[in-house]
């Protein structure tokens, strides 16, 4: 029965994690996604949303709006182009959000595995059953979880442009990169 318990749990575990091997990036979905930038140029440091990007500028936004690869014609954006940028550190919008979810998920799995494995094969008399274990465990492991999800997924990816061409073009295949994928 325990055996069947486990096996049943990495069966699940196998199929949520699996990706398809042969899955192109043009065949992803676009959907439209939101950064949280923090751009410093020569004088001022300013934190905004990504509104669009192109080849040698970028805009930004006081409101959060869905990211674009073409530049929008509106007085509400601020455009920059690379020689007025010295660094950038992007990040998605919601991304704090959905690491304090994954961290509590796993967390919680996690704890509840292991206080519940440790009801199964404790045979002392004044531990509680592994029922009871396994729902204290999911409580406690959910804690650090939530602690380590709220400081992966505040983390932000800075790029050092220093003006310079080739690392505006490098930056703007990553934003590209990071907007399809969805991490």
């Amino acid at each position: 029965m325990k055996c069947r318990f486990f096996e049943l749990c990495f069966f699940l575990f196998a199929v949520s994690s699996a990706k398809s091997q042969d899955e192109n990036v043009s065949q992803r979905s676009v959907k439209a996604e939101s950064f949280v930038i923090h751009l410093e140029t020569d004088r001022q440091i300013k934190v905004r949303y990504l509104a669009a990007i192109n080849d040698s500028s970028l805009q930004i936004a006081n409101k959060r709006i869905p990211f674009s690869n073409w530049l929008i014609l509106s007085p509400s954006f601020k455009t920059y182009g690379y020689p007025n940028i010295e660094t950038l550190s992007i990040r998605k919008y919601g991304s704090v959000r959905s690491g304090i979810a994954r961290g509590a998920l796993i967390g919680s799995i996690s704890g509840a595995l292991c206080f519940f494995a440790i009801g199964i094969f404790s045979s002392r008399s004044f531990i509680p059953g592994p029922g009871v274990l396994a729902l204290s465990g999911a409580i406690i492991g959910a804690i650090p979880g939530i602690i380590i999800g709220a400081i992966v997924g505040s983390k932000m990816r800075t790029f050092n442009i220093r003006k310079n061409k080739e690392k505006f073009t490098g930056m703007k295949t990553s934003v590209l990169e990071m907007s399809l994928n969805n991490k």
